[in-house]
């Protein structure tokens, strides 16, 4: 135990640039320290006796790597406090594959559905209001049956459990429905209906729910994510400008489509093409350029014929990415792009926490010496200089791959730790009670995201010999 105080101690008073030395110190003194002083973790058994079988159900494999190797971490390290973000449960890994649509209100996501299907569904309602104020989960069923609330999210075979959970009665019993029709197109998909995303005054004034928390809870589950802008309303409102930060993870699984551009001349085409596709590079952060497509999802003669080919074509694209999750090797695929990228951003979150519990801690043991400072005011210091310390963390070696877009952006996530701060000022935790998290438990984590992914990937291709990973005892 004196030689754990010492450690402390010394964190205090090392420069910024011997962090690491203190890291390795921890390392390697870890097998020696009892569970209660390794900052409350918890962590240190989590892989004992662990064995996910990498044969057999791809589905449930997934599955079982999340739970084993990413769940604990989003716990330990309040993944779900800072992105907005809920566990998932087996059945997200089991259930067939969805297609969400999301936009603002009267964008035209209901006559899209409706446009695929054919046919309209049951309790579908279109209007130039905000017409849809539910979430419509339209799935494959013997006939047409609609089933409302709790009865319907609490489901033990489909996955929205933890929706009800994270989400709350109030709105699942108001605004959430599962629609069953006797489809074809239903058969290996899910089609997911969502109210429409409205500005932060209108939701206060309307006493709205949080529509875009909703839509991307959806669009982290999500095979295919269509955002649809309409024609008229190019600049999108706050929170749906939330949104589209939260799905920007997904980006190669959304599709982004002007509805209604039949209305336009071939100039104001251009034109809303241009400016749809500015507001959406602003908030997506990346060097590509986003394809905008274009197009009418009605069935109706179009009014400017002009562009008749590529509207067709976007139609037909989007078609062709609905009948591409039916294919049973895309379907599996797609789970374990699921686990990959939860694992890759949870290991990213998990490498920045322990990096600021690090660092207050040496602050809080130094206020005792030299550095008249409260807690509060080493908090605020350490937020305010929040960007130099990732640019600092990301070249430290013992952290490698991990990148400045594994992240939101530094003024995102300082308004992300001031709310954690303020909201857990009652129980009295600070940035120091931010998990330590041992090399080799991010090294697990990466493994998730990266070795086992291949591995699954190669049984799918049917590449690899049957494998089975097992975890060392820790």
């Amino acid at each position: 135990m004196l030689l754990v105080a010492v450690i402390l101690l010394l964190q205090a008073f090392v420069q910024p640039c011997s962090a690491g030395i203190v890291s390795g110190l921890l390392e390697l003194l870890y097998p020696c320290m009892p569970s209660f002083v390794w900052y409350g973790l918890g962590l240190e058994s989590l892989y004992l006796n662990n064995v996910c079988s990498l044969e057999g159900d791809v589905q449930k494999a997934v599955a079982c790597l999340y739970r084993h190797k990413v769940q604990p971490f989003e716990k330990a390290t309040f993944y779900y406090d800072f992105y907005d973000a809920s566990e998932y449960a087996e059945a997200d890994f089991l259930a067939r594959p969805s297609v969400l649509f999301t936009g603002e209100y009267s964008v035209g996501k209901t006559s899209m559905i409706e446009f695929l299907l054919g046919r309209p569904y049951k309790k579908a309602h279109i209007g130039p209001a905000a017409t849809t104020d539910s979430v419509m989960v339209v799935m494959k069923g013997d006939g047409d049956f609609v089933s409302e609330g709790a009865a319907a999210a609490m489901r033990d075979d489909l996955p929205y459990t933890t929706f009800a959970n994270r989400f709350g009665g109030p709105f699942v019993a108001e605004h959430f429905k599962i629609v069953e029709m006797d489809h074809p197109m239903l058969k290996d998909v899910t089609l997911v209906d969502t109210p429409g995303i409205l500005s932060s005054k209108q939701q206060d004034e309307e006493n709205k729910f949080d529509l875009a928390g909703v839509a991307k809870w959806f669009a982290d589950r999500a095979a295919l994510i269509v955002v649809l802008f309409d024609k008229d309303k190019l600049a999108p409102n706050d929170n749906f400008k939330r949104a589209l930060k939260g799905i920007r993870v997904h980006k190669n699984r959304v599709i982004y489509c002007v509805n209604k551009a039949d209305a336009l001349s071939p100039v104001e085409l251009c034109e809303v093409r241009a400016a749809v596709q500015a507001s959406i590079q602003s908030l997506v952060r990346t060097s590509e350029l986003v394809n905008i497509r274009m197009g009418n999802f009605r069935d109706a003669p179009y009014i400017h014929k002009e562009f008749k080919e590529q509207f067709d074509n976007t139609t037909a694209y989007v078609r062709e990415r609905i009948d591409e999750l039916a294919n049973p090797r895309m379907s599996k695929e797609r789970r374990v792009d699921l686990l990959s990228v939860r694992a890759r951003n949870v290991w990213a979150h998990a490498i920045l926490v322990s990096h600021l519990g690090e660092l207050m801690q040496r602050k809080l043991a130094g206020w005792c010496f030299w550095n008249c400072v409260t807690p509060e005011q080493a908090q605020e210091e350490i937020v305010g200089k929040l960007e130099s310390i990732m640019n600092y963390m990301i070249r430290q070696p013992e952290n490698h791959g991990v990148q400045k877009g594994d992240f939101p952006d530094v003024p995102t996530l300082q308004e992300t730790l001031r709310a954690w701060i303020e909201n857990h000022k009652g129980d009295h935790k600070t940035l120091a009670d931010f998990p330590f998290v041992r090399k080799v438990h991010r090294d697990a984590l990466k493994q998730a995201s990266h070795d086992d992914a291949r591995k699954l990937i190669k049984a799918i291709n049917g590449t690899t010999e049957k494998t089975r990973v097992k975890h060392d005892e820790i």
